[in-house]
């Protein structure tokens, strides 16, 4: 989740309005799908939520396979 924040604010601070990232260490790692999902997701809107002046627009999340976005949208719902 610091991963995920810390990015955000970086980007803000380079004035950035748009990004990707992946489902960090889900890949090689093997950290769980349905986790990494729920913790990115959620430090996704949390940081949102917390900082609503953002100048980020767009968040796009770079997902490997079908599998993985099939997680990704199941903890969507």
């Amino acid at each position: 989740m610091r991963a995920v924040r810390s990015t955000l604010e970086l980007a803000d601070q380079l004035k950035v309005g748009s990004l990707s990232m992946p489902a960090i260490s889900t890949g090689i790692f093997g950290f769980p799908k349905d986790k990494a999902a729920r913790v990115i997701l959620r430090a996704v809107s949390d940081y949102f939520n917390t900082q609503p002046t953002s100048r980020v627009h767009l968040v796009r999340l770079a997902l490997f396979d079908q599998e993985t976005v099939d997680v990704f949208l199941k903890e969507v719902k």
